[in-house]
């Protein structure tokens, strides 16, 4: 119980502060330079996700926890 307990209470963390994208805005990123941020997304694939992207939809979380594959 404890142990879920700490990495429910990790997994927030994480979710608030680290950065999403490497050009994400530099408040999110204090590691990469705007040049370094640039150079990574110029490497990403097309088919990867960009900060431009949709933002996280409950929906589909719910439309995937009622999957019956989830529970076998």
């Amino acid at each position: 119980m404890i142990i879920g307990l700490i990495g429910f209470i990790d997994a927030i963390l994480v979710y608030f502060f680290l950065p999403d994208y490497p050009d994400s805005p530099p408040s999110r990123r204090q590691f990469l330079t705007a040049e370094e941020g640039a150079f990574l997304v110029a490497r990403l694939p097309p088919n990867s996700s960009r900060s431009s992207d949709a933002d996280f939809d409950w929906r589909a979380v719910r439309r995937e926890l009622k999957t019956p594959q989830l529970c076998t």
